[in-house]
């Protein structure tokens, strides 16, 4: 990968914009291909229905993303938006209220369209990289040898040097990938059963910033997450299970939110203002791409795309600035070999995230699930034994555990997921944890 070779990067959402500034601040030609037509004032769209849930930038991915775009925080700062201290702006309800006291772990109160249009507007003032909205890509395009060469699009073809697939959780990837024989990579993959559903408010009876209703199998099964944004009004999020979903309809909505009486104090008198929307896929995936023997050269993936965690975790931009960084990490290491180290190097910055995401997840799953290749049954429990003997109304120990989940710190060496060096030691290790797994 060098200056002046051209990349195209798939889906112009928050991963594809920190993956273009990545390959933009290296001299590549950039062009992000997007599905969505785009409006010139932040607002939703079909490709990010997420946008319509609460949505929390980690203090890691705070981090990397200031990195990234260095003018971004004085911009959104002139549009209403400001910091979260995930300890004194935080009411934590876990079987009773934690002290809120300040723990130095914060994080960007914004929404994501708002967000994602600040980066976007930042990007294209770079002359190097090309927005093609409205643009629907239908497959890739190869060389004699089997890379990727650029993208076939409605439009017709793109060549292209490199191509990247920031195109979220639904990526059509595989698919495309499956007439010309390659296999769909080793996979680790949870499916907890989680449900939520949001709803916008105005008005709230409040005396913090945000509000988290804590949830914890078997008997706590109801949770709420209350995030501030930009503007006058408040992301409502309710969180239940397969069984025990919030409803769609209003009076549901409002009805579930009534058994949770720190909420419902705070919205009994607040002005809904939205329609309720749901979201039942919630199931954790990553996709070793890192130990895959025939994945195609000069295609990288990025993002959800690559590792789709349950969003009821809130990791899913920080897991894109995340893959960002380890591009860039990459690219100064050296311009060869950089398909393989990209996905490697992926894996490794990933690692944590994804075991907290498994950990938690496997709590929530009837039956219990195998969560193979990289992180066993016995490892997560590890995992959450670790973190549920931590003291949270002490605040220091609040602050060490806000650090881990904020992906701050590193998990200790012994509850690690260790990578997979290839895929045949991948499958043997899968039928070795399974067998743990019963024990």
């Amino acid at each position: 990968m060098r200056p002046g070779e051209h990349a195209i990067v798939l889906g112009a959402g928050f991963s594809g914009l920190c993956a273009a500034r990545v390959l933009a601040a290296r001299g590549l030609r950039v062009t992000l291909v997007e599905r969505d037509l785009l409006t010139l004032e932040p607002g939703p769209r079909a490709g990010t229905p997420q946008a319509r849930h609460a949505h929390g930038l980690l203090a890691r991915g705070c981090e990397v993303l200031e990195r990234l775009f260095p003018e971004l925080v004085p911009s959104l700062a002139r549009a209403g938006v400001h910091r979260v201290d995930w300890g004194r702006d935080f009411a934590v309800y876990d079987r009773g209220w934690l002290p809120r006291e300040e723990v130095g772990v914060s994080s960007l109160a914004c929404s994501r369209d708002r967000l994602e249009h600040a980066m976007r507007e930042s990007l294209l003032e770079r002359g190097e990289v090309r927005l093609e909205a409205g643009t629907r890509a239908r497959g890739l395009l190869f060389d004699a040898n089997g890379a990727v060469a650029g993208v076939d699009s409605q439009r017709g073809p793109l060549p292209a040097h490199w191509v990247l697939d920031a195109m979220g959780r639904s990526s059509p990837l595989l698919r495309w990938l499956a007439p010309r024989g390659v296999a769909e990579p080793l996979t680790t993959r949870v499916v907890s059963g989680r449900a939520y559903a949001t709803r916008h408010y105005r008005g709230l009876a409040k005396d913090w910033s945000a509000l988290l209703g804590v949830t914890s199998p078997p008997d706590v099964t109801r949770g709420v997450i209350v995030y501030p944004t930009e503007s006058d009004w408040d992301y409502v999020t309710l969180v239940g299970t397969a069984t025990d979903a919030p409803p769609r309809d209003p009076g549901g909505f409002e009805a579930f939110a009534g058994s949770l009486p720190p909420l419902w104090e705070a919205l009994e008198r607040a002005d809904p203002f939205s329609p309720v929307w749901c979201h039942r896929d919630t199931e954790t995936r990553y996709r070793h791409v890192e130990v895959h023997e025939a994945w195609p050269e000069r295609l990288l993936v990025v993002g959800d795309a690559l590792c789709a965690l349950n969003p009821v975790h809130a990791q899913g931009m920080s897991v894109a600035t995340l893959c960002a960084e380890a591009l860039d990490d990459v690219l100064t290491a050296g311009s060869e070999g950089v398909t393989r180290r990209y996905h490697r190097a992926a894996y490794g910055a990933l690692a944590d995230a994804l075991t907290l995401a498994v950990a938690e997840d496997l709590r929530w799953c009837t039956p219990p699930q195998s969560a193979h290749p990289t992180v066993p049954r016995r490892l997560a429990k590890r995992v959450r034994s670790h973190l549920d003997a931590i003291d949270q109304r002490d605040v220091a120990a609040r602050s060490a555990y806000l650090r881990l989940w904020h992906l701050l710190d590193p998990l200790p060496a012994h509850l690690r997921a260790r990578p997979v060096s290839s895929v045949h030691e991948a499958q043997y290790s899968a039928a070795a944890m399974s067998r743990d797994d019963v024990k």
